[in-house]
């Protein structure tokens, strides 16, 4: 399963893979923000503002709706959740950990890598 979210999620060709799950995803979907972020972002500051004789670049601007486009559309449907009253009780009786004990886990767990 790992390997099959390496492949999907791989940043070869632009995430080819990942754009192309995300076109026949089912909705409701929660897709990564990073990479339409990152694809405004490439627009536009890859992209001059003004075209040929100081006019709009109009084929930014295009650009730039298409991308928002495609993350509006992951917000067509609403994801349903049921309450799990087991879950719910689980996280409520948790206790916080103190501060010197996060720090103990942190050290414990860099360690370990």
């Amino acid at each position: 399963m790992v390997k099959q979210f390496e492949t999907l999620l791989s940043s070869r060709s632009n995430y080819s893979e990942y754009r192309k799950f995300l076109s026949t995803a089912n909705l409701p979907c929660l897709p990564y923000f990073g990479l339409f972020l990152t694809d405004l972002t490439f627009v536009t500051d890859g992209n001059a503002d003004s075209g040929n004789f100081g006019f709009h670049n109009l084929l930014k601007r295009r650009k730039q709706h298409e991308i928002l486009q495609l993350f509006a559309h992951f917000r067509t449907r609403e994801f349903v959740f049921h309450p799990v009253l087991a879950l719910q009780t689980y996280v409520h009786q948790l206790q916080p950990l103190s501060e010197d004990e996060r720090y103990s886990l942190a050290i414990a767990l860099a360690n370990k890598t």
